[in-house]
């Protein structure tokens, strides 16, 4: 099997930064535009209305915090993004 060298790592790490900080980010605009338009809703709606795109907001944060923390080449980050991407491929996350 042919293994990365240093160099080719480096560029996918950035890649895949870059990659989480774009796709949590217009997820979190997204839901955010959302919650923005909901906001005029009669109040016996609203909190309902609210509920899935603030959930959708608060699963966002966690992929935008990986994504900076692996520009930034943080150890952890790649922790987060592992679990990030195990929790998507179950479904868990949108």
């Amino acid at each position: 099997m042919k293994t990365l060298n240093e160099r080719q790592l480096q560029v996918h790490i950035s890649i895949v930064a870059w990659l989480l900080m774009v796709t949590n980010g217009l997820l979190a605009v997204t839901y955010l535009l959302i919650i923005a338009l909901t906001l005029g809703a009669p109040a016996y709606l609203l909190m309902r209305a609210l509920a899935f795109p603030a959930l959708m907001v608060a699963l966002a944060i966690p992929g935008l915090i990986a994504g900076f923390g692996l520009r930034e080449r943080k150890a952890w980050a790649r922790i987060l993004g592992i679990v990030g991407a195990v929790l998507e491929v179950a479904g868990l996350t949108a």
